[in-house]
């Protein structure tokens, strides 16, 4: 703190005092002070009742709903130390004043509770899992002063991203390289908490009314001669209670440079009480994946709390404590069998690659200020019956994919149409022709200076099998030498003839991409179930390393008409605008993640399946837990625009999430 800053804390703190003497707010309780400290955002007062503790507030709806919370925890045989209010000699809980709102407690003689002292911290964890058991079914809480902070994890992290970009510009260089990095790991624990079952927690939270402190850190627990007690409690709302473990893990592991062991006491001595479900597990890991400390960094950076000569030390510490944590989450995550979630620094440049089509498609992703995008694969080339490659490509997307530093991997492919599949198998029967185009997919990517190529073809029969190898075998030998990759995009095995030999061409390919799509054809149903995209992935991880597989996944649905066996592809707005013109509604079926409706038009039924942004992530963690490289979209301009969200999925008949800023003390 600036010398400036102490001077006018102190002034404050003589004025504060000053008033409190000659008010008559002491006087509501028939005190008479004999002596007046100030301890941060309180007054340790000495009376004639012994000593006492007076809090100064500036919002009445939070010590109402804080009496409440303490008054319940009390009535339902919570033993440990909690400031329970003094009523005034009128009965009142809190006084209104000129300089604020005044309340009363005892003073909690004793000392706050140190990281340096491992059975502190594993009592500490225990208390708190003893009062999230009594903090339960907390009602009849008057509606014009309840506090809501469901979201409070998922929220956090979204305002965290935004402060972080809405600055960036004006942070030192060594900030901002060191923020391509966080902003990775921030966008992981965002997707992680999307299908980690928050919102399950959520809901389920509702349900039981369950309370969360909200400031459950070391400062506010203190060790008095019987137990311990916990302080600070004007910031406590109904929430997701693992919330406060997260909340005290940010706070006290980096100060024991996160120490796995202690960490892993401190998650089992909690868990023997309160246990932890599967999804809360998986919370707390995407939670403490956030990069909250660079956040809070940048934050005081900006707001001048740190003194120049000390900027620098105190970038390197953090850094430092960062390197830590991932080691810390490694460690986690592998113990709790959710190694497949955590991805370390470097993503794969199949880790989130997106097919499109129309360069239009590509703009309209750059306007939504999206940067999820690991690779761009263009439908680019067709082959002529001589080998030729015929350019379908526009050079504008090499501008744009340089300008966002995006790669560009063009598709090589064959239309559906049969007479199409009949010139490549033509082609591939004929060894003149497969030198030809191998020589034409060589200079391609001489003149272009693309990273590789995705060969997409669309096979017949068995020959075509024997030949497609041979011609992948062949232009693997011819690129790859030079540094440039090969993908191969296959269809996934569903039971039927399977005319792609996975182990040779994942022999001779830097990744398969495995197209799990097309589930349903003739009969309504899902495109890709959590099923058909896990015997898919098992099947292909037979034959290929699990870290040369791309899951080929649809982000939009299909629409079949009552009468008709031919399915339409329909992007999800289209979707979205078809049900609400007929009213119809979304229902999520729990077999396989993906929601469906069903409408009248024209007196025919239509029914449509469909992908969302909630289905997409499911999906896409399933791979990553998987150990597969990634995942490959299909395609930019018909998903969900709440892919590119960074916040709780949202959707018709799903809960809203509740957005509110709060004000955190520092540490």
């Amino acid at each position: 703190m600036s010398k400036r800053r102490k001077s006018l804390a102190k002034n404050g703190e003589k004025l504060m005092v000053e008033y409190l003497r000659h008010a008559e707010i002491l006087g509501e309780w028939d005190l008479r002070p004999k002596k007046i400290k100030r301890m941060g955002n309180e007054y340790k007062i000495k009376t004639q009742r012994g000593e006492k503790v007076l809090m100064v507030s500036y919002q009445e709806e939070r010590i109402r709903f804080m009496h409440h919370v303490l008054e319940h925890l009390a009535f339902h045989g919570y033993s440990k130390g909690i400031p329970r209010l003094i009523p005034t000699k009128y009965g009142d809980y809190f006084v209104k004043g000129e300089m604020g709102i005044y309340y009363l407690t005892d003073w909690f003689g004793g000392k706050a509770c140190t990281a340096k002292d491992g059975d502190q911290i594993i009592e500490m964890v225990r208390t708190l899992a003893e009062m999230h058991l009594a903090a339960q079914k907390v009602d009849q809480v008057p509606d014009s002063v309840v506090r809501e902070r469901w979201y409070d994890l998922s929220e956090q992290m979204t305002r965290g991203v935004q402060k972080v970009n809405e600055k960036l510009g004006h942070l030192p260089e060594e900030f901002q390289q060191a923020w391509t990095t966080f902003a990775s790991m921030a966008h992981r624990a965002q997707d992680l908490l999307r299908v980690s079952g928050f919102k399950t927690l959520v809901e389920r939270a509702k349900r039981e009314k369950t309370i969360c402190h909200r400031q459950f850190r070391l400062k506010n627990i203190v060790i008095t001669d019987h137990a311990l007690s916990i302080l600070g409690w004007e910031h406590c709302a109904y929430g997701v209670q693992v919330a406060d473990l997260v909340y005290l893990m940010n706070k006290m592991m980096p100060k024991v440079a996160w120490d796995y062991t202690l960490g892993e006491q401190v998650i089992k001595a909690y868990h023997r009480i309160k246990p932890l479900a599967d999804a809360e597990m998986m919370t707390l890991g995407a939670a403490l994946m956030f990069p909250a400390a660079f956040v809070k960094f940048v934050e005081k950076y900006q707001d001048g709390r740190f003194e120049e000569d000390k900027i620098g030390r105190k970038f390197d510490q953090l850094m430092e404590q960062e390197e830590k944590k991932v080691a810390f989450l490694e460690a986690f995550f592998e113990r709790y069998g959710l190694k497949g979630s955590y991805e370390g620094k470097n993503a794969s440049l199949m880790s989130n690659a997106w097919y499109f089509i129309a360069p239009d498609d590509l703009k309209q992703y750059l306007k939504s200020g999206a940067q999820d995008v690991s690779c761009f694969l263009p439908f680019s080339f067709t082959v002529s019956p001589q080998g030729k490659l015929q350019e379908q490509f526009d050079m504008k997307i090499c501008k744009i994919s340089q300008e966002h530093q995006v790669p560009v991997i063009p598709v090589i492919y064959t239309p559906k149409q049969s007479k199409e599949r009949k010139i490549i198998s033509d082609v591939l029967a004929d060894p003149a022709c497969r030198e030809k185009l191998i020589r034409e997919i060589d200079r391609v990517l001489e003149i272009y200076a693309f990273p590789g190529v995705n060969i997409y073809f669309d096979l017949e029969d068995a020959d075509d099998q024997e030949y497609f190898t041979v011609f992948m075998q062949s232009l693997a030998e011819e690129i790859r030498p030079q540094g440039k990759m090969l993908l191969a995009t296959v269809a996934a095995a569903k039971g039927q003839h399977l005319y792609y030999d996975y182990a040779q061409l994942g022999s001779w390919c830097d990744y398969l991409l495995v197209e799990i799509m097309d589930e349903n054809f003739g009969l309504p149903g899902p495109s890709a179930s959590r099923q058909f995209v896990q015997a898919a992935l098992i099947y292909a991880a037979a034959y290929v390393p699990r870290e040369k597989i791309v899951a080929v996944l649809p982000v939009c649905g299909y629409r079949w008409r009552e009468r008709n066996p031919v399915r339409e592809p329909i992007s999800f707005l289209e979707g979205q605008d078809l049900l609400t013109s007929q009213q119809g509604k979304w229902k999520r079926d729990p077999d396989s993640g993906v929601i469906s409706g069903k409408i009248t038009m024209d007196g025919r039924e239509n029914e449509i399946w469909m992908e969302d942004a909630q289905s997409v992530f499911d999906k896409k963690f399933f791979v990553q837990q998987f150990g597969a490289a990634g995942c490959a979209f299909w395609r930019l301009g018909l998903e969900d625009p709440q892919l590119w969200k960074k916040e709780p999925v949202a959707r018709i008949n799903m809960e809203e999430s509740f957005s509110e800023d709060e004000d955190d003390e520092e540490e």
